[in-house]
C-alpha cells in the first residue's frame, strides 16, 4: 500500500504539514495564529479546513485534548476516528432534536399539564 502524498494539496494543507512534521501536538489556536496570524478565527477556521483536507486525502492526523499532530501509530488513528464518529452521532441526535423542537414550537408551548397529579 502506497501512503499519502502531496499531490493535489492545497498550499494551506502542505504548509500545516511542514508545521506538524515534527510530530508534537499544537492546538488550532496556536498553529492558526504561528501560520496565518490574526484574525485567529479564521486563522483556526483554515487549520480546521486543512486538517479536513489531510484527513480525506489519507495523512494520519489525529487530535486529542492536547492539539493535533501526525500519529505514526494504527491505534492511535483508530482511536481519532471513533472518537470523531461518536461526536457526529451526538451531533445529528443533536440535529434531529433540534428538527423536531421547530416543529412543535408552531404549536403552543405549555410547561405542565393541568390536571389530576
Amino acid at each position: 500500500m502506497n501512503g499519502p502524498t502531496l499531490a493535489g494539496l492545497s498550499e494551506d494543507a502542505r504548509d500545516l504539514l511542514s508545521t506538524l512534521a515534527d510530530g508534537r501536538s499544537q492546538t488550532q489556536h496556536d498553529l492558526g495564529y504561528g501560520l496565518w496570524g490574526p484574525p485567529i478565527r479564521a486563522s483556526v477556521r483554515r487549520v480546521q479546513a486543512a486538517e479536513q483536507e489531510l484527513r480525506l486525502a489519507g495523512w494520519p492526523l489525529v487530535s486529542d485534548a492536547d492539539g493535533v499532530r501526525l500519529a505514526d501509530d494504527p491505534a492511535e488513528v483508530r482511536a481519532c476516528a471513533d472518537a470523531l464518529r461518536r461526536r457526529a452521532l451526538t451531533q445529528l441526535l443533536t440535529a434531529r432534536a433540534l428538527r423536531a423542537t421547530a416543529g412543535q414550537m408552531a404549536e403552543p408551548m405549555t410547561l405542565w399539564k393541568e390536571g389530576g397529579a
